[in-house]
């Protein structure tokens, strides 16, 4: 007759180490601790493992993790299959011998995880001290930007016959040295087709193009823009180019306006 702490159990000796170290879920904790009631296998290996985990927690501080149980989860099944093979003896029988080489599997295990997750907070750390730098270097580039801005020109456009009920707002602002035009228009009548709407930057009889727009179907446009260097202008004028962008205004006048 085979005595009993040589009999064998089907549960895998992972399930006894993490039900001492509280990792079960609920549901797989009541039913282990079930199969506590009949096996004295599992209850010797759960004796085993609970004896560890009293010795880690007497000599180990506990890292910082983010997740506790997964960890120990890998942790305790590591340690389990690094344990020498062999009979264990029931708890009953003899005092409770805590397994060195276990301890020892557990500790570098442990050791080996809370240095992998100092790297890791290090490299954390590392990434948002160059994403603020970065940050702080955008933040300078706009301040620099925003100051450029101050002191900007602006022109009211009004629409004409063709476009009645059509406005735009044009600023003309100093950034980096260079002049930059930004419109906003509204009320325009929506294109179809190659058709688009064209700027124009207009000194005497000389018609620069500014660029050109679109508008969607509320009519509503947006133009940005570099203003040539040295070129400088009177009034501004959009037409509505039935072929696409021109080389000078050839469509419809729809808007138009002069700096105050």
């Amino acid at each position: 007759m085979v005595n009993a702490p040589h009999r064998r159990c089907r549960r895998s000796p992972a399930d006894a180490a993490l039900f001492a170290f509280g990792s079960l879920p609920p549901l797989e904790r009541l039913l282990f601790a079930r199969h506590l009631r009949g096996c004295p296998v599992c209850r010797g290996r759960v004796a085993e493992a609970g004896a560890v985990a009293d010795a880690l927690a007497a000599g180990v501080p506990q890292p910082p993790l983010a997740d506790p149980a997964a960890l120990t989860e890998r942790i305790v099944r590591r340690a389990l299959r690094e344990r020498p093979s062999g009979r264990r003896r029931a708890a009953a029988a003899v005092p409770v011998q805590i397994p060195v080489r276990a301890t020892a599997a557990v500790l570098s295990a442990l050791l080996l995880a809370n240095a992998l997750l100092a790297w890791h907070a290090g490299r954390l750390v590392r990434t948002a001290r160059t994403a603020l730098a970065q940050q702080s270097a955008s933040l300078a580039v706009l301040q620099g930007a925003l100051q450029d801005l101050a002191g900007g020109q602006t022109v009211a456009l009004r629409g004409t016959p063709a476009a009645p009920g059509a406005l735009a707002h044009v600023t003309v602002q100093t950034v980096g040295g260079r002049r930059l035009l930004m419109l906003v228009a509204g009320g325009l009548p929506v294109l179809s087709g190659p058709a688009v709407y064209q700027l124009w930057l207009i000194a005497g009889a000389v018609h620069t193009s500014a660029g050109v727009f679109t508008v969607d179907a509320s009519g509503r446009g947006a133009l940005a823009a570099w203003i040539p260097a040295g070129r400088s202008f009177a009034a501004l004028g959009v037409t509505r180019q039935g072929a696409g962008p021109a080389v000078a205004p050839s469509g419809t006048r729809v808007l138009g306006g002069a700096p105050g």
